[in-house]
């Protein structure tokens, strides 16, 4: 039997090499988490070590855009996701600090801009956390990944769709794990002062 040894030519090789890494982006943009087109993003997304705030609540998210952790024994409270991009590091912030992000059971999103919102349906994958919002927010969630009254609108992009996302108001506060979670609406809000005709 006669085998023959046969080197391909080195313009092939290089060829085949640019052509399967060009393949394997596309295929890792497509099926991981969508990159945000932004500016400001790498700045955003540089490493922050997680610490804790206060108690049972920890600081997870990287380091210009926040991710805070709230622990408990039935289970933890994230709010915010920040980039799409931010995610493994909120993961693996989460891990070192001795958590597990299996154990997150709900995700909240503070007002859904790619940069605080653009990671939550990726973590909510991941953990299988329910996901809650202000009713406007939830609807974005859900339905359109960015909000046609936004202020923003058509300058950022659109946030990851999370199949179901309950919604938080203005009731009493819910009890979750031994933590009272309630829809407090800080700035920035759903309309800016300007916007409603106050400055």
């Amino acid at each position: 039997m006669h085998t023959r040894n046969h080197l391909p030519n080195p313009t092939r090789a290089l060829a085949l090499a640019t052509f399967l890494l060009v393949l394997a982006a596309l295929a890792s943009g497509q099926n991981g988490a969508p990159v945000s087109s932004c500016a400001n993003c790498p700045e955003w997304n540089k490493p922050q070590k997680p610490f804790r705030v206060y108690g049972n609540t920890y600081y997870v998210g990287p380091h210009g855009l926040s991710s805070i952790l709230i622990t408990s024994r039935a289970g933890h409270i994230l709010i915010d996701g920040a980039l799409p991009e931010s995610v493994p590091q909120v993961v693996a912030n989460i891990r070192s600090l001795g958590f597990r992000v299996e154990d997150v059971k709900l995700v909240v999103n503070s007002h859904v801009h790619f940069d605080h919102g653009g990671g939550i349906a990726e973590l909510q994958r991941l953990s299988g956390a329910e996901v809650a919002a202000s009713p406007w927010s939830a609807e974005v969630l859900t339905k359109s990944g960015v909000g046609k009254g936004d202020p923003q609108f058509g300058s950022i992009p659109p946030v990851a769709l999370v199949p179901r996302a309950t919604t938080l108001g203005p009731s009493p506060p819910q009890a979750f794990g031994g933590v009272a979670r309630k829809l407090v609406r800080p700035n920035p809000c759903r309309r800016s002062a300007r916007q409603r005709g106050r400055a």
